[in-house]
């Protein structure tokens, strides 16, 4: 598992820590990380690259715009996070499962893997 957000590297990694959840896992990458971010594509699949991953077998969990558009221009499914950062309504956000919190999210992703 890995982090892709637009916020700065050093600051994700500094509140994954401080929340108990970075060793979960194996990569994190900020706005900052590439020279390039979300919504481009190429910050998802850079890190599955970097992981060694097979895009076949990955999936974006988000609450924006921002990682809908990234997911859906790197052909990854979306499952997308009610009441995210976007203004849009939910069916305008690219997103093949909804869910409001995390629980039973594992039955989602077992699909995919």
């Amino acid at each position: 598992m890995a982090v892709c957000t637009n916020k700065t590297e050093h600051l994700a990694v500094d509140l994954l820590k401080k929340i108990g959840i970075y060793d979960y896992f194996e990569y994190v990458a900020g706005y900052n990380t590439f020279d390039y971010c979300k919504p481009d594509p190429r910050h998802i699949t850079t890190i599955i690259e970097i992981l060694d991953g097979n895009k076949n077998k990955s999936i974006m969990i988000g609450d924006s715009e921002s990682d809908a558009n990234a997911a859906k221009a790197a052909e990854i499914p979306m499952i997308l996070l009610e009441d995210g950062y976007t203004e849009k309504s939910i069916d305008e956000i690219y997103h093949n499962h909804l869910i409001k919190d995390f629980v039973g999210i594992e039955k989602i992703v077992s699909q995919y893997l």
